[in-house]
């Protein structure tokens, strides 16, 4: 006979639901049917929409196929690059080089399925740790059935990869009983992961302290406990990371810790010109090195918010619409085979779909946020790790460059913040249903 499971959350907001949250048994079967269901409509779109590298992807793609070739990171030979950060093309040479291209891009399918699909699992997970086991499946079924998140399967893009290591790292970090040196080089192994694919991810581990201490999980560790396990983190991440930097240092004669785009980026988004989103590159850098470029645009930027102060406040809020205002970028980057497999009319109605939806989440979520604020308060609220990490993903590209495509790190947390809203809508709709059946209702009418 099976042991019983006992389902603990420091936050069971669903516990006052009908479903008993304490020994679900109906977890797993559902768990798994959420998985299945996830890898099947995967498949599916993958079945249909062949891969036709687009955009960035179209410059990961040719990245790792020179990686894979010999030729190093570099789009010429003996012209190393660091523009990009190197995660994903690297993960891609790999692919490459193992399969070949005799089965085209469907080595690369496979894997963007399999980061699919372990993405929802540990999705899932985290927000049944974090807000019980119906939340938790509610957070697994949306991020299965997410148009977006599907979309990706036919995609040579950063944000699968990203979004797997980033939850990865939350998955590990949360298990209590696991020894607490096992569970910190964990950490830092998959947030150097997340930094060599999008540097966003160096400050987790500060972001991870700040939770720790403040959250609703505050107290289940002791501080300085808390402390020495986020230094072992960082000496891991310091540790993985290095020999890139050296490899930066060799190749550009200065120091870069992952990737040179971090200056442009801010660029792109303050200046005279600046629309908030992604813009090309001013004429004046043409020539420069990737070093001086990043130095000289990220000093140019900050020159710009110095002196207009209210111009940069007024940017702040344009880039806020432009990250959340739709959600269309993996039809954009799919838009080659989609148009090859179901025509030109076929992108405005999987838009319509997409954005929909991501507008549908987006109210679930907000509904998650307000019942959190109910039950916890507003100080508890402030290290709530779904919450703090949505901000913290949302606040970089509020400053930077804006545009649907820098939400994406933020979905897993929104998926299960959303989870948490579905069952406190449902909690609030059985509430009323119940009180209008209630003899005492029925007697007054």
């Amino acid at each position: 006979m099976p042991m019983k499971e006992v389902v603990t959350s420091p936050f069971p907001v669903a516990a006052r639901s009908s479903v008993d949250m304490e020994s679900p048994s109906w977890w797993w079967p559902a768990s798994v049917g959420t998985l299945i269901l996830a890898l099947v409509l995967r498949l599916a779109w993958a079945a249909v929409v062949p891969v036709e590298p687009f955009s960035d992807c179209g410059v990961y793609d040719q990245l790792a196929r020179n990686i894979a070739a010999g030729q190093g990171y570099a789009f010429e030979p003996g012209k190393p690059t660091a523009f990009w950060a190197v995660g994903t093309s690297a993960v891609l040479a790999v692919v490459y080089k193992v399969f070949g291209h005799d089965y085209g891009y469907w080595p690369v399918v496979v894997l963007n399925v399999l980061v699919g699909v372990a993405t929802v699992w540990l999705t899932m997970m985290l927000s049944r740790h974090w807000f019980g086991a119906l939340a938790g499946l509610a957070t697994g079924l949306l991020m299965a059935i997410w148009p977006g998140q599907i979309q990706f399967t036919t995609l040579t893009a950063s944000a699968p990869l990203f979004n797997l290591c980033v939850v990865a790292a939350l998955f590990v970090e949360s298990r209590d009983r696991w020894s607490p040196g096992v569970r910190a080089v964990l950490t830092g192994v998959a947030l150097a992961a997340a930094s060599y694919v999008r540097p966003v991810s160096l400050l987790l581990p500060a972001i991870l302290i700040w939770c720790r201490l403040v959250g609703p999980e505050a107290g289940r560790r002791r501080p300085l406990a808390v402390l020495a396990e986020a230094a072992v983190v960082v000496v891991v991440m310091a540790a993985l990371i290095a020999p890139w930097t050296i490899r930066n240092a060799k190749a550009f004669g200065r120091p870069v810790l992952i990737s040179t785009n971090g200056g442009p980026n801010l660029w792109m988004g303050n200046n005279p010109n600046s629309t908030g989103g992604y813009m090309p590159l001013p004429d004046e850098v043409e020539g420069m090195s990737e070093v001086d470029r990043e130095e000289f645009l990220k000093s140019q930027a900050k020159e710009y918010i110095l002196e207009n102060p209210r111009a940069f406040v007024v940017g702040l809020a344009k880039k806020w619409v432009l990250l959340h205002d739709r959600e269309n970028i993996g039809v954009v980057w799919n838009q080659e085979g989609l148009i090859r497999s179901f025509g030109p009319g076929s992108l405005t109605p999987l838009k319509v779909v997409s954005s929909g939806y991501w507008w549908g989440v987006m109210l679930l979520a907000f509904c998650g946020v307000a019942a959190a604020l109910s039950r916890l308060g507003v100080v508890s609220c402030l290290g709530l790790a779904p919450l703090v990490l949505w901000g913290y993903f949302m606040a970089v590209h509020v400053v930077v460059v804006g545009g649907d495509r820098y939400h994406y790190p933020s979905v897993p947390m929104i998926a299960a913040l959303a989870g948490l809203g579905a069952v406190a809508v449902l909690d609030r709709v059985r509430a009323r249903r119940s009180k209008s059946q209630s003899p005492a209702s029925s007697s007054a009418v």
